[in-house]
């Protein structure tokens, strides 16, 4: 029963002297003489939950009597239902779960029936039951479990569970390919309905539910590989991938003239050895220009009058690191050597040459022949 309320109704006859007392007791309490009108008898009492049990003793005129008992089971407390299995909110990737629990009864009686969203599950007698629900729509899915028991209490609970098709969105901060500092700082966040793992190279980076996270990572020189993960719970994953080039040393030299040289002209021509596609400029004469793919570079300049120059030449290379290379050369005025000018020797010397061997013919033709000789 599903009241406290009793109401119990009886009816009591004789075939010989007649009815001459009807007597209850409710619970082994003290017996009560009832009225009996007509043969029939009413008893009302307000009963706890729990099993009770209603006497009935009757006496007709002779002295006879009989006794007879009815037991009955007050219950007013509805079941409660537990899930056991998935945990409410428990996402998954899957559309077909199975959904398990069962059924708490205080006063022992059994379970009527298990309904869930409205369709009949088998309960066993310890109160299990189990079901496959199929998760119709991406995000929040509601189901709602009835259990009946025999004095028609009911008890309804429902769960959500979630059906998580969908990767984080993960978004980083700007990431360089070429740096010169070794430790770079990552900014980033994630956005999701559940709770994130972000790693870095398969190192825990943060976990979180939409947020954001910073990270330091340590760069080793040259090329260095970055893998970002994100990661649900249920395994969604999104990821994104950086290569950074740390560079901290920029090579330069500067291969003409040589440091200390002399010169005897105003333009000057340099001529550097650096790193492919690095900036060059020569300081306080010439605006940046970048090196050749072999890593060359030549610039001139024109010096204005005799005296020491000092050429400071600056190397800056695409990481940004930089390298300043100085020469002095020493610029001088073009003198003639001692004695004068010699230069007529250049025409003057080959002429004399030539009028020497002509002497030298003419006169073997002059000289006096021996013998029969000829003249």
């Amino acid at each position: 029963m599903a009241t406290t309320d009793i109401r119990i109704e009886g009816t009591v006859h004789d075939v010989g002297s007649g009815i001459d007392v009807v007597e209850l007791s409710f619970d082994g309490q003290h017996w009560s003489g009832m009225t009996h009108g007509n043969g029939t008898w009413i008893h009302e009492v307000e009963a706890l939950d729990g099993r009770h049990t209603l006497q009935v003793r009757v006496s007709d005129l002779e002295g006879n009597t009989a006794e007879a008992n009815i037991t009955f089971v007050v219950d007013t407390t509805p079941p409660l239902v537990v899930f056991s299995d998935p945990f409410p909110g428990t996402p998954f990737t899957d559309r077909s779960i199975v959904l398990s629990g069962f059924v708490v009864i205080d006063d022992g009686t059994a379970i009527f029936q298990v309904l869930v969203d409205g369709l009949l599950v088998p309960v066993d007698a310890r109160g299990r039951f189990n079901t496959t629900v199929t998760l119709a729509v991406e995000g929040a899915n509601t189901y709602h479990v009835e259990a009946i028991d025999l004095a028609g209490n009911r008890d309804t609970d429902e769960i959500t569970l979630f059906l998580d098709l969908t990767a984080p969105v993960m978004e980083l901060g700007p990431i360089p390919a070429l740096t010169n500092v070794q430790e770079l700082v990552v900014t980033g966040s994630v956005l999701d309905e559940f709770e994130v793992s972000v790693t870095q190279g398969g190192d825990l980076v943060a976990t979180l539910t939409s947020g954001t996270f910073t990270t330091t990572i340590i760069l080793s020189l040259g090329a260095n590989h970055l893998l970002f993960e994100a990661r649900d719970t249920v395994g969604n994953r999104a990821e994104a991938r950086y290569t950074v080039v740390l560079d901290t040393i920029v090579n330069g030299a500067i291969s003409k003239p040589l440091n200390g040289a002399k010169v005897t002209q105003g333009l000057v021509y340099i001529e550097v050895q650096t790193d492919p596609f690095t900036w060059v400029r020569i300081r306080d004469h010439t605006d940046w220009a970048m090196a050749r793919e072999t890593g060359t570079l030549e610039r001139s300049l024109t010096l204005e009058g005799p005296g020491e120059y000092e050429l400071v030449v600056e190397f800056r290379d695409r990481a940004n690191n930089t390298l300043v290379r100085a020469i002095v050369i020493d610029l001088v005025e073009e003198e003639p050597e001692e004695g004068g000018d010699y230069g007529w020797l250049w025409w003057a010397l080959p002429t004399a040459v030539l009028i020497g061997v002509a002497a030298y013919v003419l006169a073997m033709r002059r000289r006096p022949r021996e013998g029969n000789e000829e003249p």
